[in-house]
């Protein structure tokens, strides 16, 4: 079960004595605390049944994206990498008429 804090309203993680995220102490001082984070507790309990008890994680739409923006940079490598071996004999003339002294043969 987590418990809300009071500063930020995120869920922290039950008994932890500070929370996570903006570091407020979470030690009992009083009832109001106590009031509050029932108050915050609940809603928070209604919102999660309303939507399923479901976390809020990638989706498949960003996995799809990233998957095809990997695909298209895989593909973009093979071809530079195709158009190096075809040409290498082209290269490294080139490069020896730019930098004569090297002798890369």
């Amino acid at each position: 079960m987590h418990t809300i804090c009071p500063n930020c309203l995120r869920p922290v993680r039950a008994g932890a004595k500070y929370c996570g995220f903006c570091g407020t102490s979470l030690s009992s001082n009083g009832e109001g605390n106590a009031r509050v984070t029932a108050a915050l507790q609940s809603n928070v309990d209604t919102d999660l049944k309303s939507k399923g008890s479901k976390l809020p994680g990638p989706t498949y739409e960003s996995a799809s994206r990233s998957v095809a923006v990997t695909a298209i940079i895989l593909l973009f490598l093979v071809i530079i990498v195709a158009l190096i071996i075809r040409y290498w004999p082209d290269i490294l003339v080139w490069i020896d008429q730019i930098l004569p002294g090297l002798n890369i043969r």
